[in-house]
Order: C-alpha cells, then sequence, then structure tokens
C-alpha cells in the first residue's frame, strides 16, 4: 500500500452538521497551522469519532487525501478527509508527540515522521520520561 499523508494533529476546533445536507464535519488544527476538514454522512462518522476519541496531540496517517478548492475557498481547509479516506491513528502517546513537537525536536519531526509506519515497532521508541 502506497504510504499516506502524515499529519500531527494538536487541536480539534468547529465541528457540526451542515445545513440541507446530512453531512457532518470535524475541524482539526496541526502543529504547522494547517486545517483539516473531516466530514462525511451522518450514517458514517468513523473518520471522525477516530480522531474525536484520541488524546492530542496524535500522529494520523491519511490514504487519499483530497484537494477540495470549494472548502479552501467556503472554510479554509487546507486537507480534506471524507468518509471514503482511510486514516490509521499511529500508536504513540500523546506525551511522546508533544516532545517530538518541543524547539529542541521540532527540527527533525519530518524525518521523526518519515520513520514512522504502520507497523511501527515499539519497542524503538526511546525513553522520553525524563525529558519531559
Amino acid at each position: 500500500m502506497k504510504p499516506g499523508l502524515f499529519v500531527v494533529i494538536t487541536e480539534l476546533s468547529d465541528s457540526g452538521i451542515a445545513k440541507n445536507k446530512d453531512v457532518v464535519w470535524q475541524h482539526a488544527l496541526t502543529h504547522d497551522g494547517k486545517k483539516i476538514t473531516f466530514w462525511g454522512s451522518i450514517e458514517s462518522m468513523r473518520n471522525i469519532k477516530t480522531i474525536e476519541n484520541q488524546d492530542l496531540p496524535v500522529i494520523v496517517e491519511i490514504f487519499t487525501p483530497k484537494e477540495n478548492f470549494d472548502l479552501k475557498r467556503n472554510y479554509g481547509t487546507d486537507i480534506s478527509v471524507d468518509e471514503a479516506c482511510g486514516i490509521v491513528v499511529q500508536p504513540l502517546a500523546a506525551k511522546y508527540v508533544r516532545w517530538l513537537l518541543t524547539p529542541e525536536n521540532i527540527n527533525n519531526l519530518q524525518q521523526s515522521l518519515d520513520q514512522i509506519s504502520v507497523t511501527l515497532n515499539l519497542n524503538a521508541i526511546p525513553d522520553v520520561q525524563s525529558t519531559l
């Protein structure tokens, strides 16, 4: 499977139900200021519920995200994730992700994200308890 787009979600912002449509949405913000819109039908809120049930920050791999110019123009969305997009929440503790976002480590964040895969070996994660 082709690797997805790795993002670090730091905040969930507004959410709601679209007027005159059976569409729900949840906005999320990334560490670098991008806005992601997770959306889908009311019957299929799989991605939204997955994101809402995480401790933040969290690293998420998004498969086949869309660039939706209407969402960008109307809502400022940088990345559109509809219910057909697959997502994988990486099994890293929120405190480890916070450690990756510290000033000492932020310059290496992309390198760290490049090394993370769906088959992450949890034994390879350094002990960051003493640095927090």
